[in-house]
């Protein structure tokens, strides 16, 4: 039992030692990239059905959320998602390479290459980004 209990504090420790740690990255991504934090910001307050329709899709696929940012990075002014968001199953219904919301997020990514692939390299960070309405 008190292996339980000591494994129970440790969890609840890390736990709110990752969400410490969610703003101060973030604050330091937007400083370093200002205008890019910016246009994320203005699309989560102007659109914000679409954004949490994709948060919830960064969330749940953080991996092929990486791949579409990181592809519009490394290909800019291409229109077409990453190959592999066309052949895989549907996601409970969610069709990404049907959603407008998504075509936006590759356009960011492909306007603001640098600062999406920083954003990319943290799992939940572009999650956090979208998820953000204090512009």
């Amino acid at each position: 039992m008190k292996i339980l209990g000591a494994t129970a504090v440790l969890w609840l420790a890390a736990c709110a030692g990752g969400q410490v740690q969610r703003p101060d990255e973030l604050a330091r991504w937007r400083a370093k990239y200002p205008n890019a934090a910016q246009e994320l910001c203005l699309f989560a307050r102007d659109y914000p059905i679409a954004a949490a329709r994709v948060r919830q899709w960064l969330r749940d696929h953080p991996i092929e959320a990486r791949d579409l940012v990181e592809w519009g990075a490394n290909h800019p002014g291409v229109t077409q998602l990453p190959p592999s968001l066309y052949t895989r199953p549907s996601w409970l219904g969610y069709r990404p390479w049907r959603d407008p919301a998504v075509y936006a997020l590759l356009d960011w990514a492909s306007a603001e290459p640098e600062a999406a692939r920083a954003l990319a390299s943290s799992p939940r960070a572009l999650e956090w980004a979208l998820d953000s309405r204090d512009c």
